[in-house]
């Protein structure tokens, strides 16, 4: 608890500090930017995922359902299969829906892949696990095509290093607490047991889906024509 209360006491000074200051380490008057805000906030959700998931997913294959550590890494490293085809899927998407619509859908169908492990026992389908471990990695790097893009939509030229620089420190922070979030609900959920069962993995994935698909309010809030600009000229991921 005290650990805990100095983390927050820091924090409060911290932020006091960057918003005081003119020109920051952390400049965190960028969040008063929509689209970055927007990006921020909603990139951190999905990255709880792609922090929890190397923890979880190799302890649900081999722990949970018996599976050797050769089958479960070979069928996990599938998911960048679905990575690098979303690289030309997510760009054709923002060109065609706009960078909300695509923003929403991407995160809808993440919240959706990233809890299907839930569902995963000895008696799935290999086919099915594929699968869902694929579209996963589809729809979590097309949503970050289109949200890195988005993020700089309304950022000026002279803040483009400050804005790059706040957005590395969030992606890593979220990440880090994906790591314990992961932990967290699967010991509240298995507890001190030894003995890991598909049935334990329940509450921790249907959880990340459930932050997950917080995401999508915030992505709802944006202007309907937000990044409009950027898709006439092509986007970068």
């Amino acid at each position: 608890m005290l650990a805990a209360a100095a983390a927050i006491a820091a924090w409060i000074v911290f932020v006091r500090h960057a918003l005081r200051t003119r020109a920051p380490m952390l400049d965190l008057r960028l969040l008063t930017k929509s689209t970055y805000r927007a990006s921020m906030l909603g990139g951190s959700l999905l990255r709880l995922g792609i922090g929890a998931t190397p923890f979880l997913l190799p302890l649900l294959l081999q722990t949970g359902l018996g599976w050797s550590p050769l089958k479960a890494g070979m069928v996990i490293a599938t998911m960048t299969i679905g990575s690098m085809v979303a690289r030309l899927g997510g760009t054709y998407s923002i060109r065609v829906m706009g960078f909300r619509s695509a923003l929403i859908s991407t995160a809808t169908l993440t919240a959706v892949f990233t809890a299907a492990p839930a569902l995963f026992d000895t008696d799935t389908s290999l086919l099915f696990v594929l699968a869902s471990i694929v579209a996963v990695g589809f729809f979590r790097a097309a949503h970050y095509v289109a949200s890195g893009a988005i993020a700089f939509a309304e950022v000026a030229s002279d803040e483009v290093s400050r804005a790059s620089t706040l957005s590395t420190v969030i992606q890593q922070i979220s990440l880090s607490i994906g790591v314990s979030f992961a932990g967290v609900t699967l010991f509240l959920s298995a507890g001190a047991t030894n003995t890991l069962t598909p049935q334990q993995f329940i509450l921790p994935f249907v959880s990340l889906g459930i932050v997950t698909l917080a995401a999508v309010p915030i992505y709802a809030q944006l202007h309907a024509q937000a990044g409009a600009h950027m898709r006439s000229g092509g986007t970068q991921s």
